[in-house]
C-alpha cells in the first residue's frame, strides 16, 4: 500500500511543479500562449501573484478563465537618431497649374508624370503638409520625414473635376486628385495635402454645386487657397477698394459655401504683387467680411522655402517651385529633388515630435527662440 500512495504523491508533485514552471514562461494577455522573450537589457518586472505559489494553486477555476490582469508590456520602440534630424532646414512648396493626358505647353503636367512625382517624393521620404501647417508652425511629421508643400493654382479641371456615378457625385478618373486617391490607396502612410487655389467664377469643371465641389476638396484632407474671384492681375488696380473687392470677395464666397471656413493663403494671379495696395491683400473687410491672408505664396522663385522656425522667414514672399511641363526649366523640381539626394543636410528632416524642433548647434543664432528648441 505505501508504494502507491508514495508513487502518487511524488506525481502530484511534479505535476504542480510542471504546470507553475509553465505559467512563469507563459503570456495570456491575449488569450494565447506566447511565450516571453527576455532580450538581454529588458527588464520585466512580475508581479507578486505570479512570484506566489500557494495564491497561485489557491486560484478558483472562474478566475483563471479570465484574463489576467497584470499584463506585461515591453516597450521595443526603436530609439531616434537625433543626429540625423534637422528642422531647421529646407522644404519645396511645388506648384502645380494644369493637367492632362499629355503635357502641351509649359505649364501642363501629364497624368503619367504626376504619378512620377508622387512615386518620387513617397520613394524619398517626403511627406505632404497643408500650406495653414506650414504658416502656424505645425509640422507634424514622422520621424525621418521632410515635409512638403503641393500647391494648385487656378482651380483648372484637370485638378479636379466630378461626374455622377449611380447617384453618386464621384471624382473623374483622369484628374490629378484621382490619381493621387489611387496612389494614398496603395501607400497609406502618405498622406492627401495640398492647396488648392481658386477663382469663384470658374473651378474644377461644371458638375456640381459650388459647395459641393469645395466641401469634397476639403473632405478629402486638402486645404483651399484664394487667388481672387477672377484672377484679377493685382498690379493693375487703380485703388485699395478693387484689391478688396478681388481678395475678400473670394474669401467671402468661400465662406459663403462652407460657413466657417478661413483661408489663410493668397496665391498672386499672374505673379506680379501690387506694393501700393499690399495691406489689402494681407487684410481687409468686404461687405463686413474679414479676411486675412497669413502667408503669400510666389508664382515660383526657383528656390525652397525656409523653416517655419528661420529667423529670416518671410510669410509674405513664400517662394515655390514650379513643376514644368514639356519645357525643361532651371531650378525646377527635379532639380531640387536631385540637389536634395546630394545635400540631404540642408534639407527639413523631422524628429517625429510636432512639440520640439531639432536644429544643429551652428544654426541656434538663426532660429525663432520659442521654447521648443532642442540642440543635438
Amino acid at each position: 500500500m505505501k508504494k502507491p500512495i508514495t508513487l502518487a504523491i511524488v506525481t502530484v508533485c511534479l505535476i504542480s511543479l510542471s504546470v507553475i514552471f509553465y505559467y512563469k514562461k507563459t503570456d495570456f494577455s491575449n488569450g494565447n500562449t506566447e511565450v516571453i522573450s527576455r532580450e538581454k537589457n529588458i527588464e520585466i518586472e512580475e508581479s507578486t501573484e505570479k512570484n506566489n505559489w500557494f495564491s497561485f494553486l489557491k486560484k478558483d477555476k472562474n478566475e483563471e478563465s479570465k484574463e489576467t490582469s497584470d499584463t506585461i508590456e515591453v516597450d521595443v520602440t526603436p530609439q531616434k537618431d537625433l543626429s540625423v534630424c534637422n528642422e531647421n532646414g529646407n522644404i519645396m512648396v511645388l506648384m502645380y497649374h494644369k493637367f492632362a493626358e499629355k503635357s502641351t505647353d509649359a505649364w501642363t503636367r501629364s497624368f503619367s508624370d504626376f504619378k512620377k512625382d508622387l512615386k518620387t517624393l513617397y520613394e524619398k521620404n517626403y511627406y505632404p503638409i497643408n500650406m495653414n501647417d506650414y504658416i502656424e508652425g505645425n509640422i507634424d511629421v514622422p520621424y525621418g520625414k521632410t515635409p512638403v508643400i503641393l500647391t494648385f493654382d487656378d482651380g483648372t479641371a484637370g485638378q479636379l473635376s466630378f461626374e455622377w456615378v449611380d447617384e453618386k457625385f464621384s471624382v473623374k478618373e483622369n484628374t490629378a486628385v484621382k490619381i493621387y486617391q489611387d496612389f494614398v490607396d496603395e501607400h497609406p502612410d502618405f498622406p492627401m495635402k495640398g492647396t488648392f487655389y481658386i477663382m469663384s467664377t470658374n473651378f474644377f469643371g461644371a458638375k456640381g454645386t459650388f459647395r459641393q465641389r469645395l466641401e469634397k476638396l476639403v473632405s478629402f484632407g486638402f486645404e483651399i487657397g484664394n487667388q481672387t474671384q477672377n484672377h484679377y492681375p493685382l498690379q493693375k488696380a487703380g485703388s485699395a477698394e478693387k484689391v478688396i473687392e478681388e481678395v475678400g470677395g473670394l474669401a467671402k464666397f468661400v465662406d459663403e459655401q462652407i460657413p466657417g471656413y478661413k483661408i489663410s493663403s493668397f496665391s498672386i494671379p499672374g505673379g506680379t504683387m501690387t506694393q501700393k495696395y499690399a495691406n489689402q491683400v494681407y487684410a481687409g473687410e468686404y461687405k463686413g467680411f474679414k479676411y486675412e491672408n497669413k502667408g503669400i505664396v510666389l508664382l515660383y522663385s526657383s528656390k525652397p522655402a525656409l523653416s517655419p522656425i528661420n529667423k529670416d522667414l518671410d510669410l509674405k514672399k513664400i517662394p515655390r517651385i514650379r513643376v514644368a511641363g514639356n519645357e525643361k526649366i532651371n531650378n525646377d523640381f527635379e532639380y531640387w529633388i536631385n540637389y536634395f539626394d546630394e545635400h540631404p543636410e540642408e534639407r527639413y528632416i523631422s524628429d517625429g515630435d510636432v512639440n520640439t524642433f531639432v536644429i544643429n548647434s551652428a544654426d541656434k543664432d538663426k532660429v525663432i527662440d520659442n521654447g521648443k528648441i532642442i540642440i543635438k
